[in-house]
């Protein structure tokens, strides 16, 4: 990490179910060989006031300990503002994770849209996964109807793509679910068959959201520079038409649908510039070849 040139370093912080702080600190670098690194500087209890002040003091220290405090060109963090008020203390170019931000816009959208059946889906997932035999009838009938056992998954606000891997999840064990349900004849499960057709809709709009946030968290390739790319390869797998319906206020509602996957786009845009080559890059990249090779001695084959 001392012979880098750049750094780049990435901080977040969380408190465990002891109610005790942690701050972790990861330096991100590429060394000689062209190698993208990640080392873990730091990773403390901080049982401070998460102020600026005291994040962008303890960030100082950790950054001059490992003497590359003057080579850190930005960093990335979440939104929270006080992590943007730290990269401004210590006159660090800060970034927004990507990441992040998409998860706050699926959170917010899932607030004021489907919210209800969301709350009815977890309902249902910790119904199973707080009784035994509730379960049991479950996995039972998974088997009866040649079924993989699948377990559910429930949400967790602080994990990303957690909704969309819940309701996917539901929606593949769904026939099970609901023979389980009648047998067992639980009052406390309510999910409907317009539930079932709007988590089929929400699965098919958060599933963009999925490939990209797992894209970008990729941990052996730079991710910075693809952003821009996903971003507009989200918005073309969109499409946003008005609806029938009528919402409170007199505005009509937005029915929106998603393709299937976010690559969609991009194959075909490289499948275009694939099939029209243009002959003038053509020419210039066998010119390049050409003149990349050895030159010949006076006595040399050029046929070999």
């Amino acid at each position: 990490m001392l012979e880098a040139q750049a750094v780049c370093i990435t901080s977040d912080g969380w408190t465990s179910i002891k109610n005790e702080g942690f701050y972790a600190l990861t330096a991100h670098y590429i060394d000689k060989r062209g190698v993208l690194q990640a080392v873990l500087l730091e990773c403390s209890s901080f049982h401070q006031r998460h102020t600026a002040e005291n994040i962008a003091g303890w960030i100082e220290v950790v950054l001059i300990r490992f003497s590359i405090r003057y080579k850190v060109t930005a960093i990335v963090t979440d939104n929270a503002a006080n992590m943007k008020d730290t990269a401004t203390i210590l006159k660090i170019r800060h970034l927004g994770c990507f990441a992040h931000t998409l998860n706050l816009i699926v959170q917010d959208a899932i607030r004021s849209t489907v919210k209800n059946v969301v709350d009815k889906a977890k309902a249902t997932v910790s119904f199973f996964k707080t009784s035994s035999s509730s379960l049991a009838k479950l996995h039972d009938m998974q088997t009866k109807m040649g079924m993989k056992q699948l377990k559910l998954v429930q949400e967790v606000p602080t994990r990303w793509n957690s909704t969309y891997d819940m309701l996917e999840r539901l929606l593949k064990t769904k026939d099970a679910l609901i023979s389980a349900i009648a047998l067992l004849g639980s009052s406390e499960i309510v999910i409907d068959a317009a539930d079932w057709v709007t988590m089929e809709h929400a699965v098919k709009v958060l599933k963009p959201f999925y490939d990209v946030t797992t894209e970008i968290s990729a941990e052996d390739n730079i991710t910075l520079s693809k952003t821009a790319v996903l971003s507009r390869l989200m918005l073309r797998s969109f499409n946003v038409t008005s609806g029938t319906d009528t919402c409170a206020g007199g505005a009509k509602a937005v029915e929106v649908t998603a393709s299937d996957s976010i690559w969609q786009e991009f194959d075909k845009t490289v499948e275009k510039f694939q099939a029209n080559k243009d002959p003038n890059v053509a020419a210039i990249i066998e010119l390049d070849k050409f003149l990349a090779e050895p030159l010949l001695t006076r006595t040399g084959d050029p046929l070999v």
